[in-house]
C-alpha cells in the first residue's frame, strides 16, 4: 500500500465529518487556545483543504474554524480603493460597509474599570463602546477585557509607547477616525463564553442561544462531508451582442451543482431546469441562484471546473484566479527572561491539556459552562491579569501594533501590522519548513543559562527552561499578486491523468508531504486542486514591498531597545541582529511566510474599466445567469488587517442584495 492509497483512506475515513459542534458536543476547535496547533497536527489536515501555501479549513465555517479569532475591520479608505459606489441604493460605500461591522457584532460591553489601564475612560471612549453592535450574530469580545493577559502584552505596550508610538484605539477598531487605528493596542477576539465563535456557530446554532429572535430557516439543507465538484449550465440560445458593450452577455444559465457525498456522485438543481427524479431539487429558479463561497482559492478552481475562465469553454473571463493577495510575513525573535516567563507557558499548558483530553476525557468535560477545572488550573499572579474564565478561554496573545511606513503613500493609513506571540507558535511559521530545517543559526544563549550553548536556535526555544518571544510583521497593503493557477476541466479527467498531473508538480523533501496530501485527495475526489504561483511569474514582494517589511522590521528591533522589553531580553535569536539593509531583504525574500489572508482572485468591478473583474457591483458573474460569487475573492483589494470580520461583512451585504433582488422577482 502506498502513502498516497493510506492517506486516501483516511480521506475517505473523515470525508462525512464536521467540525461543527453544539454547545452540548464540544471539540478542540472550539478551544480558543488551541488554534495554533488546529493548522499544524497530524488529525487537522484532514479538515484542511491540501492545497500549498495555505490553511484552508475544510468544514462548516471555513477558515472560521482555525484561525486566531481577531475582529479586525476595514478601514473606510478600503472601501474607496474599491470603488465600487454606483449609486446611491446599491453601493460599497464605507458608511454602508461600516453599518454591517454594526449589524454583525455582538460586543461585549465593559464596565469601566475592566477597562485596560493604558487607556482613559473618557467620553470618547464611551461614546465609541457604546456606538458598538449589540445584537448581532458573532460575538466580540472587548480588547484586553475578557481575557487572560499574557505577561508580553502589556510590556510590549509599554515599550512602543516608550520608543514614541502612540496608544491605538481600544480594539484597533474606531475606524471613523482611522488615525486612531495607528499604534499598539490589545486585539479583540470572537470569542463567546470561552468558547470559538465560528461563523457556523454564530449563525448556524440549532440551538439558537445567540439570538433567541433568530432562528434556523425551515427550508435549510445542510450536507456536511459534500464535495462540490463543478456548476451544472445551461447554454443559452436567443443571445443578444451588443459590439459597443465591454460587457460580455449572459452566455449560460447556471442550474444546480454536480457534488460527491459518501463516495457517490450526486446533482442538485433548481426545480425548473430538467434533472433525474433521483436529483435533489432545492429551489424554484425562476427566485433563485447559486451562491459560490468556497473562498479565493478554491472557488476560482470551481469556476475552471464549470468552463468558466480565461478562455474558458462555456464563459471567457480572463480574471479568474488573478489578483490573488495576501499579508505576507516575516518573524522576529526574542529570548525572554525574568517576569515575563513567570509561571508555565500557556503553550506547554495547551500541549499537556491536549494530551490529557486526548488520552482521558472529553473537551466538553473540561468546558463545561459549571466547571471550573481549567479556571482552577490558571496561574493567578501580578503578571497575568486574571478575569472570569480561563486562559484556554482566549488566544493566548493580545498585543499587536498598526504602523504606516514611509513608503505608503496614503496619509494616515498602515501598510505594516506588528503581532505579538510570548511564545513561537505561530502556524505559519511552524509549518514552514524552511523556518527550523534550511536556516539553522548557531546562537550563544548564556544569558539565559548561565553557560554556553551551541544549538539551533528554534530548538532553543523550544527547550526546557528558555522562553522566546515572537512578533510577526504583516504587509497589509501590499503590492505584488498572486494568481489561482487552476487546472481547467479537471473534473473529467481519468485517474491516470491524474496521477500524471500530480507527479508532474514540482516535488522536494520538503514538500513530501504535502505532495502525497494533494494526490491522495485527487485520486478520492476526481479533479485536480489548484496552485498558488505568483502572477509575475517571478516573486509575489516587489521592491517597495521588501523595504516596507524591512522597515517594519527595523521597528520591532527599534521596540525591543526599551523598557521594560529590554530589561527581558538579550539580542535576537531570529533573523538576528547582524542581518540588516541589504541582507535583510534578501533575507525576507526567501524566508516570508504565507497569511491565509486570501482574497482578490474573482474581484469585483466593472466590466468596461477592468476587463478583468469577474463579478459586478451585485456580485454577479458576469456571462452567467443565476451565479453569484459571496466570500473574499470578489474584494478588489485586500482589507487593512485581518480578513475575516471584512469577509463576513462582504457577505451580509452580499445577502442583502440577494434578497432585494429576490423580491424584485417575486413582484414581477
Amino acid at each position: 500500500t502506498t502513502k498516497v492509497d493510506r492517506m486516501t483512506e483516511m480521506i475517505q475515513d473523515v470525508s462525512y465529518t464536521s467540525t461543527f459542534s453544539s454547545s452540548t458536543n464540544l471539540n478542540d476547535y472550539d478551544v480558543p487556545l488551541m488554534w495554533s496547533s488546529l493548522s499544524t497536527s497530524d488529525k487537522s489536515l484532514l479538515h484542511h483543504w491540501p492545497v500549498r501555501k495555505t490553511f484552508l479549513g475544510r468544514a462548516l465555517g471555513g477558515c472560521g474554524i482555525h484561525n486566531a479569532m481577531i475582529n479586525i475591520r476595514a478601514l473606510p479608505s478600503d472601501f474607496l480603493r474599491w470603488n465600487m459606489t454606483i449609486h446611491d441604493d446599491n453601493n460599497w460605500a464605507p458608511n454602508t460597509m461600516i453599518s454591517y461591522f454594526t449589524k454583525l457584532e455582538s460586543y461585549s460591553m465593559p464596565s469601566s474599570h475592566n477597562i485596560p489601564k493604558f487607556w482613559k475612560v473618557d467620553k470618547e471612549l464611551e461614546e465609541y463602546m457604546h456606538s458598538r453592535g449589540k445584537n448581532g450574530p458573532l460575538a466580540t469580545v472587548p480588547a484586553g477585557v475578557s481575557d487572560a493577559i499574557d505577561p508580553v502584552a502589556p510590556a510590549f505596550i509599554r515599550s512602543s509607547l516608550a520608543s514614541g508610538m502612540p496608544l491605538s484605539s481600544l480594539g484597533f477598531n474606531n475606524i471613523l477616525n482611522q488615525t486612531k487605528r495607528l499604534g499598539a493596542g490589545y486585539y479583540e477576539f470572537n470569542i463567546r463564553n470561552g468558547i470559538r465563535d465560528s461563523v457556523a456557530s454564530a449563525f448556524l446554532s440549532a440551538s439558537d442561544t445567540h439570538n433567541e429572535e433568530r432562528g434556523l430557516p425551515q427550508n435549510l439543507i445542510i450536507k456536511t462531508g459534500a464535495t462540490v465538484h463543478r456548476l451544472l449550465t445551461e447554454e443559452l440560445t436567443n443571445i443578444k451582442f451588443n459590439s459597443s458593450s465591454s460587457v460580455p452577455p449572459l452566455l449560460a444559465k447556471c442550474t444546480g451543482v454536480k457534488y460527491m457525498h459518501k463516495g457517490i456522485i450526486q446533482t442538485a438543481h433548481l426545480l425548473s431546469s430538467s434533472s433525474s427524479s433521483s436529483s435533489l431539487h432545492v429551489a424554484n429558479s425562476t427566485s433563485s441562484e447559486i451562491i459560490l463561497a468556497a473562498g479565493a482559492i478554491l472557488t476560482p478552481q470551481l469556476l475552471a471546473n464549470s468552463g468558466i475562465h480565461d478562455k474558458g469553454s462555456l464563459v471567457n473571463l480572463p480574471g479568474v484566479g488573478r489578483n490573488l493577495q495576501d499579508h505576507p510575513v516575516i518573524s522576529v525573535v526574542f529570548p525572554i527572561r525574568g517576569n515575563l516567563t513567570y509561571g508555565p507557558s500557556i503553550y506547554d499548558m495547551s500541549q499537556e491539556i491536549q494530551n490529557y483530553i486526548q488520552s482521558t476525557i472529553p473537551v466538553q468535560t473540561i468546558l463545561n459552562n459549571n466547571s471550573n477545572n481549567l479556571q482552577n488550573m490558571q496561574n493567578d499572579s501580578e503578571y497575568i491579569d486574571t478575569y472570569p474564565g480561563s486562559t484556554f478561554a482566549t488566544a493566548g496573545f493580545a498585543a499587536g501594533a498598526f504602523l504606516s511606513s514611509p513608503y505608503e503613500k496614503e496619509a494616515n493609513t498602515p501598510d505594516i501590522q506588528l503581532t505579538v506571540f510570548p511564545r513561537v507558535i505561530e502556524p505559519h511559521l511552524v509549518h514552514n519548513h524552511h523556518f527550523n530545517t534550511l536556516h539553522k543559526q548557531q546562537q550563544v544563549l548564556e544569558e539565559f543559562n548561565h553557560h554556553e550553548m551551541d544549538v539551533d536556535w528554534y530548538e532553543s526555544c523550544s527547550s526546557p527552561g528558555i522562553s522566546c518571544m515572537l512578533v510577526t510583521v504583516a504587509l497589509i497593503r501590499p503590492e505584488g499578486r498572486y494568481k489561482v493557477k487552476v487546472v481547467t476541466n479537471s473534473y473529467n479527467k481519468n485517474e491516470s491523468d491524474l496521477s500524471k498531473h500530480a507527479n508532474n508538480r514540482t516535488k522536494s523533501k520538503l514538500d513530501d508531504d504535502e505532495t502525497t496530501q494533494m494526490q491522495s485527495f485527487e485520486k478520492y475526489y476526481g479533479f485536480n486542486l489548484p496552485t498558488i504561483v505568483a502572477e509575475n511569474g517571478i516573486s509575489y514582494l516587489t521592491d517597495t514591498d521588501l523595504n516596507r517589511l524591512s522597515w517594519g522590521v527595523e521597528q520591532v528591533r527599534k521596540i525591543m531597545r526599551f523598557p521594560p522589553l529590554v530589561n527581558h531580553s538579550n539580542g535576537e535569536v531570529y533573523p538576528g541582529s547582524h542581518i540588516i539593509n541589504e541582507t535583510l531583504k534578501d533575507f525576507i525574500k526567501s524566508n516570508y511566510t504565507t497569511n491565509s489572508h486570501w482574497a482578490g482572485s474573482t474581484k469585483m468591478g466593472l466590466m468596461q474599466n477592468d476587463p478583468t473583474s469577474v463579478v459586478d457591483e451585485n456580485l454577479k458573474v458576469y456571462g452567467v445567469e443565476n451565479l453569484r460569487i459571496v466570500d473574499a475573492g470578489v474584494m478588489p483589494y485586500i482589507p487593512n488587517g485581518n480578513t475575516h470580520t471584512t469577509t463576513c461583512a462582504v457577505a451580509m451585504r452580499g445577502v442583502d442584495l440577494i434578497l432585494k433582488e429576490r423580491k424584485s422577482r417575486l413582484r414581477e
